[in-house]
C-alpha cells in the first residue's frame, strides 16, 4: 500500500506481490512488469480496489507497460499517458484488468492517451473491463483473446485495430463517457 499522494518511480518496476498507490498522481520513468498473481494498482483503495474519489494520471515517461501471467493491473478513474517511445504489452494468464477513466476534471472520460506509434496489445485475460476513451492516434490497438468480451464500454479512435484469437470482443461504449464522430466544434491540440 502506498499513501496518497504524487509519485516518481525512476526504475524499472517488477512486481511479483501487490502494488497500491491509494490516490494522487504517479510518474513511471521506466519498464512496469507484472507477473506470477501480481496485482498493480492506480487510485484504488484495499481491499475491494474501489476507485478513488478524485481522478489521477499515469505517466509513462519512456519505459513499457506489461503484464503476464495471472497478474492483474487496475487503473481506476485515471487517464494513463504513453509517451512516444512506450507501449503496453498484456500477454496471457487469467488476471484481470481494470481500466476506467476519470469521471471528472480535466481529462473526464480520456482512459488513455498515447504518442506512442507502438502496438498496444491487449490479449488473453478472463476479465477485462475498459470504460472511457482509448486514444491512440500514431499506433495500433490489439486485442487478442480467447475469452468472451461483453463488458468493455470503451471508444478506440486509433490508427489501425485488430481483433484475433478464438475469443468475441463486444465493444459497447458509454455514450455519455464517449466522443461523437465528427465532432462538431472539438479539435484536438497536439
Amino acid at each position: 500500500m502506498v499513501p496518497p499522494g504524487n509519485w516518481y518511480i525512476d526504475c524499472n518496476l517488477g512486481i511479483t506481490g501487490e502494488v497500491v498507490f491509494t490516490g494522487g498522481d504517479v510518474v513511471f520513468a521506466g519498464d512496469v512488469s507484472t507477473t506470477s498473481n501480481a496485482v498493480l494498482a492506480v487510485n484504488a483503495t484495499h481491499p475491494g480496489l474501489f476507485p478513488g474519489s478524485s481522478p489521477s494520471v499515469v505517466f509513462f515517461q519512456s519505459g513499457d507497460l506489461s503484464k503476464a501471467g495471472q497478474s492483474s493491473i487496475h487503473f481506476l478513474n485515471s487517464l494513463v499517458y504513453f509517451s512516444s517511445t512506450s507501449e503496453n504489452v498484456f500477454s496471457g494468464g487469467t488476471g484481470a484488468i481494470r481500466w476506467s477513466a476519470p469521471l471528472t476534471g480535466d481529462f473526464e472520460d480520456l482512459a488513455l492517451w498515447s504518442d506512442s506509434p507502438e502496438s498496444h496489445r491487449f490479449s488473453g485475460s478472463a476479465s477485462l473491463q475498459l470504460e472511457g476513451l482509448f486514444f491512440v492516434p500514431h499506433g495500433e490497438v490489439d486485442y487478442r483473446g480467447n475469452g468472451y468480451q461483453n463488458q468493455v464500454a470503451a471508444q478506440f479512435i486509433s490508427n489501425s485495430l485488430s481483433v484475433g484469437g478464438n475469443g468475441l470482443l463486444i465493444l459497447s461504449p458509454d455514450l455519455d463517457r464517449s466522443v461523437l464522430l465528427p465532432a462538431p466544434g472539438v479539435t484536438l491540440i497536439r
